[in-house]
């Protein structure tokens, strides 16, 4: 077994391009200022955190998203990304986060087909782009880990979301399977979003 490491998240926006219903971020609030993420990010790395992950909202929507990388990489994080990965079908963008440092990324991926995916990400046309932005992040040699919530819409499509990552990337992906959690006025507490475990 490896040894534990500290992880720090530093939010740079709260904006979305896709509405899951169990996000517990407030996407309507405003972007903090640069100063403060560098801040935060500075801190990390005197803090001796071993992972710093830069998350959202969605961080592939903010434009200082390379500069943070960059920045942190240089202070010697370990950068990763919290994203669906919609933008990054676009190869000079991931390029560009590569060249920057970016070691792995932290990837929602909530259904096998399109289908299912929509109906979790309330966002229609966003799965084939998540494909598409894991294929250009394998490609460019990110370590890349796959995020699945478990949620009304998706529970019968486990198997498939397994049987996708095998097929098309080989398993390469990590997989890792959450549980949302109603914590907040903004998650609502129904079938939809949580599940029975039986």
């Amino acid at each position: 077994a490896g040894a534990a490491q500290l992880e720090r998240v530093v939010r740079v926006n709260y904006h979305c391009n896709q509405d899951c219903a169990f996000c517990f971020v407030d996407r309507v609030l405003p972007p903090p200022a640069g100063e403060l993420v560098e801040a935060q990010i500075a801190r990390a790395a005197a803090d001796g955190v071993a992972l710093l992950s830069l998350s959202g909202g969605e961080p592939t929507l903010d434009p200082k998203l390379v500069d943070y990388i960059r920045y942190g990489t240089s202070l010697g994080l370990r950068v990763q990304i919290q994203t669906n990965a919609t933008r990054l079908g676009d190869p000079k963008l991931t390029a560009a986060l590569a060249k920057a440092g970016l070691a792995e990324a932290f990837i929602s991926l909530h259904g096998a087909d399109a289908k299912t995916s929509d109906a979790v990400t309330r966002a229609p046309g966003t799965f084939a782009q998540t494909l598409l932005g894991i294929d250009q992040l394998v490609a460019h040699g990110v370590r890349v880990s796959l995020n699945c919530v478990i949620t009304g819409p998706n529970h019968q499509a486990l198997e498939a979301i397994v049987r996708l990552i095998a097929s098309r990337w080989q398993g390469r992906p990590t997989l890792n399977f959450s549980w949302a959690n109603a914590n907040s006025a903004l998650v609502p507490i129904e079938e939809q979003v949580t599940p029975s475990f039986d």
